[in-house]
């Protein structure tokens, strides 16, 4: 009973926390019953550590265990787990990819933090500021994501500068001044010192994607980029840029900037995708980014290739609660949709937890349970 009060809402940790108490107070009475001897005592504790913590622990896991077999496919709700979670869900899968990332490289770029998704742009001005082309945050997967990746200080523009097929591979390093070159607008990556459409702070630069046919660029497109952190099953991914592996800062050549992005909302001009920065005091989460997909016609079929690694099921369960956590505590403000303390003994109104086609799901209590109860609470303070 105690892991299904927590698994409906946890909420019902009131009701865990009320027994629990109850019981300390058990066994510190039976510790000064000189009648218990310290094994029997033992065996109480045992019991009640068992019954009361094991069990409703091992049900509520049972519970996202059967939610995890149940709830395979992707939905409105992915943005708020990690890569590697929504790598699990039907709809999410991604095909193996390069593992080394070169001068070249068209590579897809994730911001670590957020989970607010792919480094985009599309053909779309700020209506303010520099009025240039938007760089903004997309949660899905899109052709307006692919970037490619050059060599700011050795460029090599000819005729076709991403035909890298016949030249030799270079890989990315820390410390590299690199552009990045938008796929599909033929645009950089740039930043200046002019301020976001939202964010508008002295230590926030605007973010846009600048260029046109012909133009070579200018040094406010230049990035220096920091790999900052591996992983310890990879010794590589720290000595060079690889895919899924390697955390790294993207660094401002002229301005010293980070490239960033935080939990703030662009307006319908810019359909309301997360808003990124370049930002000179950079929160260190929000500034790492990482390589998800990765393409160079240099490197044979045969090359190294990697994927996102599957999570256990205790590594879901654990994000899964932060998540919980996290979400929950942010909900400072009432809504059209909530209930209140006092309707429940009633059942006056339930909790609207989910809309969509004309279908929802509606969370109200069971009238047999709550008025009884209720009335069994009233029963005993007015008998007492």
């Amino acid at each position: 009973a105690l892991g299904a009060v927590a698994s409906c809402k946890w909420v019902g940790l009131f009701t865990i926390a009320t027994i629990g108490f109850s019981t300390i107070k058990q066994l510190w009475t039976l510790l000064g019953d000189l009648r218990v001897s310290p094994r029997l005592f033992i065996r109480h504790f045992i019991a009640r550590a068992i019954c009361l913590i094991v069990i409703p622990i091992l049900f509520y896991m049972s519970m996202f265990q059967i939610h995890f077999m149940i709830l395979q496919s992707s939905g409105d709700g992915d943005g708020f787990m990690s890569s590697e979670f929504q790598h699990t869900l039907s709809g999410r899968h991604m095909a193996d990819t390069y593992a080394d990332v070169g001068i070249g490289s068209q590579v897809t770029i994730r911001h670590w933090n957020t989970q607010g998704g792919y480094l985009h742009s599309h053909p779309h001005n700020y209506p303010g500021g520099s009025k240039q082309q938007q760089i903004t945050l997309y949660p899905h997967r899109d052709s307006n994501n692919d970037w490619y990746i050059m060599n700011a200080t050795n460029p090599d523009e000819g005729e076709n500068p991403f035909d890298f097929k016949d030249k030799p591979f270079v890989p990315v390093t820390t410390g590299m001044r690199l552009k990045v070159h938008h796929v599909i607008t033929e645009k950089r990556l740039h930043s200046h010192d002019v301020r976001p459409p939202v964010s508008e702070v002295e230590f926030q630069n605007e973010v846009s994607a600048y260029g046109f046919p012909g133009f070579m660029g200018d040094a406010n497109d230049d990035w220096i980029i920091e790999l900052v952190e591996g992983d310890w099953k990879d010794r590589q991914s720290m000595k060079r840029l690889r895919t899924l592996r390697t955390k790294f800062r993207l660094r401002h050549a002229l301005t010293g900037c980070y490239l960033f992005s935080h939990k703030v909302k662009l307006p319908a001009w810019a359909y309301e995708q997360q808003e990124v920065t370049c930002n000179k005091n950079a929160v260190w989460a929000n500034s790492l980014w990482f390589v998800e997909t990765n393409i160079h016609p240099a490197l044979p079929e045969t090359a190294e290739k990697v994927n996102y690694r599957k999570p256990s099921f205790m590594t879901k369960f654990i994000e899964l609660q932060r998540v919980m956590w996290t979400t929950n505590a942010g909900l400072t403000d009432r809504h059209a949709y909530d209930s209140r303390p006092s309707s429940w003994p009633r059942l006056s109104r339930g909790i609207n937890f989910w809309v969509k086609d004309h279908r929802q799901i509606y969370l109200i209590g069971n009238p047999v349970v709550w008025w009884l109860s209720t009335a069994a609470v009233l029963g005993y303070f007015f008998v007492r």
